[in-house]
Parts: C-alpha cells; sequence; structure tokens
C-alpha cells in the first residue's frame, strides 16, 4: 500500500503556566485534547495532537509551563518541553494578555533563540480586556518582548482561532512527509488518567501537588458504548 505524503508542520506549544496552552488545543480540535485546571502546570507531560487542514498536517505538542530563570522546573519536566521545542519547526509561545511583567516571557524567547527555533507569539486572554487598555497591552507586549507580528486569541471564547491556522498556513513553511496516524479519536490509557488528574486539580484542596499521577488498571467497553474504567 503506498504511504501518503502531505505536507506537514510540527508545532510546539509553550508558554508560563495558566497561559492557556491546552485551552488553545482543545478549541482548535473542537475536543478534550488537553487537561485544564486553574492549578500551575497541570500538563506534566508533553502531548502529540494532528490536524488535518486544507490537506495539510499540523502536528501539535503540548507542553508542561515553562518558567523564566526566576523559577525551577523538575528536571523532567523541563526536559519533556525542551525536546518538544528541538522536535518542532515552529514555536507557538502563548502568553497571558492581561499580565503586565513580561520578563519570564522574554527569558523564554532567549532559549527558544538559543535552540535555533522560530516562535511566534500569541498573545491570549484578548475577552478579559477592556477597549481602552487592549491596544495598550498590544503594544506594550510588542515594545518590551521587541517584536512585530502578534496574534491576539481569546481560547476560552474561541476568538482568532480560525486566523491563528490560516496565518501560520499561509506564513510558515510545510515540508512533505508521511500522513500520521491521528489518535485523537482514541480512549488511552494516558487519556483518562489525565482526566481523572484534571477533576481532582479542580476539585479538591491546593495542597494536592501538581505531579499527582494516576495509574490505569483496565478499560472495557460496554455493550451500550460506555466504558468501566479501574485506576489506582
Amino acid at each position: 500500500m503506498k504511504k501518503k505524503i502531505v505536507q506537514t508542520i510540527k508545532l510546539s506549544v509553550v508558554g508560563k503556566p495558566n497561559a492557556g496552552k491546552s485551552t488553545l488545543l482543545n478549541r482548535i480540535f473542537k475536543k478534550k485534547i488537553s487537561i485544564v485546571s486553574r492549578k500551575s502546570q497541570t500538563t506534566i507531560k508533553k502531548k502529540t495532537a494532528i490536524l488535518s487542514f486544507n490537506s495539510k498536517q499540523f502536528i501539535f505538542l503540548d507542553t508542561p509551563g515553562i518558567f523564566g530563570s526566576t523559577k525551577r522546573l523538575s528536571r523532567s519536566t523541563f526536559k519533556e518541553a525542551s525536546n518538544a521545542i528541538l522536535d518542532s519547526e515552529l514555536v507557538l509561545l502563548i502568553l497571558d494578555a492581561t499580565k503586565t511583567n513580561l520578563e519570564n516571557t522574554s527569558e523564554i524567547i532567549k532559549y527558544i533563540k538559543s535552540l535555533d527555533k522560530e516562535a511566534l507569539i500569541i498573545a491570549n486572554k484578548l475577552d478579559l480586556l477592556q477597549k481602552k487598555e487592549y491596544l495598550k497591552k498590544i503594544e506594550n507586549i510588542q515594545k518590551v518582548l521587541k517584536i512585530k507580528n502578534l496574534i491576539t486569541i481569546s481560547a476560552l471564547k474561541s476568538v482568532g482561532i480560525n486566523s491563528l491556522i490560516n496565518y501560520i498556513e499561509n506564513n510558515y513553511n510545510f515540508s512533505y512527509k508521511e500522513a500520521a496516524k491521528s489518535k485523537n479519536n482514541l480512549i488511552s490509557q494516558e487519556f483518562v488518567e489525565e482526566i481523572v488528574r484534571e477533576k481532582v486539580l479542580n476539585f479538591i484542596h491546593d495542597e494536592i501537588p501538581y505531579n499527582l499521577q494516576f495509574k490505569t488498571e483496565s478499560i472495557l467497553k460496554k455493550k451500550d458504548a460506555s466504558y468501566l474504567i479501574n485506576l489506582s
């Protein structure tokens, strides 16, 4: 059987914790891809999701939140994020547009450049900005980070998502690669464990550590298409 070759771009999604990386992916795919929680560093492992758009293949790598130099990550978490950046052709750097301190974001940009990778800066949470402060915030981000191109979105409200995908398609190079087999629709052990982590982090006290993990013992699909899942 002849292998299908399609134009492909691999994108790592990085940024500070709670910038909206996982929410963005969930909106792009219009379903749950990554878990979301108010607790920092909800994502602790790199995840891959594949989008087919206009006969092209977008491979997204969701990563743990990256801190600037004033914070410390576990070695394994930092390695997950770094490997995703190295494995991608373009880095999507998500920042919270409501924040005023951009020092850590500048550190992340420097780190991305040190790996000889190009970054597209995406300002998220524009829905939380008043019209009067929107332009000031955007101008400040461009000035402090010394950038011209800046994409603004609201991942939560699904504003600017299609424009983002179109911008990437029209402004960055795609290479011909074998079409990957998407696993977005499969119920995997890792996906189940992450969903349980999300619920626990959202409903249990802040004392619960961000690196809380579960183990799937079994997944049984029932006749009514529901699942019986055992975890520990």
